[in-house]
């Protein structure tokens, strides 16, 4: 009988020893929370978000096509790159896997390309026409710089951005992710049998 009750209060202490430890995390990522918070206040939201009506604009293509907002119809896909950023380097594969998977026209995807030699410079590093060559293959490519016409419409506040064209030149869906242009799967109510 004794062990029994040792055994009982050993397990009472390692309970409270346990939620003493569960308070003391919870404690902490409350403070955690906090200090990210006052961290990001300074911070604008990003940007275009849903609903953001894009500004008239008007540039080119590679092909010296011109591309302007009325031509960024319901379902287009605009992708804004630059040169010289990680995560826009790291997004681009999967940004053209994506696309061609998707099996659309070129002529409906744009893809934005900011770099900084852009477009006073007479020839252009390798590394972009290495990022051109990846994007001509699934959009039509526009090269400008970091804040071209393009970027200035659209009101980007970082790199990489990907935008989902709606309806009357807003945007329905944007974000830093492929995720975030995916089309939301819409539930269809069971009907009444």
């Amino acid at each position: 009988m004794a062990y029994l009750s040792a055994a009982v209060a050993l397990v009472g202490v390692l309970c409270l020893l346990d939620l003493l430890l569960t308070a003391g995390v919870i404690r902490r990522l409350r403070q955690h929370t906090q200090l990210l918070d006052a961290q990001m206040a300074g911070r604008p939201p990003l940007r275009p978000g849903p609903g953001h009506q894009v500004d008239d604009f008007a540039a080119a293509d590679l092909a010296r096509r011109p591309v302007e907002r009325d031509q960024l119809t319901a379902g287009t896909l605009v992708g804004f790159f630059t040169t010289d950023c990680a995560p826009c380097k790291e997004l681009l594969p999967r940004f053209v896997d994506h696309v061609a998977g998707l099996g659309v026209d070129p002529d409906d995807v744009v893809a934005v390309l900011a770099a900084p030699t852009a477009p006073t410079a007479p020839t252009t590093p390798a590394a972009d026409e290495a990022m051109i060559a990846q994007l001509s293959s699934v959009a039509r490519v526009v090269v400008q710089a970091p804040d071209g016409p393009m970027v200035r419409a659209f009101d980007l506040s970082g790199f990489p951005t990907l935008v989902r064209m709606g309806p009357d030149g807003t945007v329905e869906a944007a974000g830093a992710s492929l995720d975030a242009i995916r089309p939301r799967p819409t539930l269809v109510p069971a009907s009444a049998s």
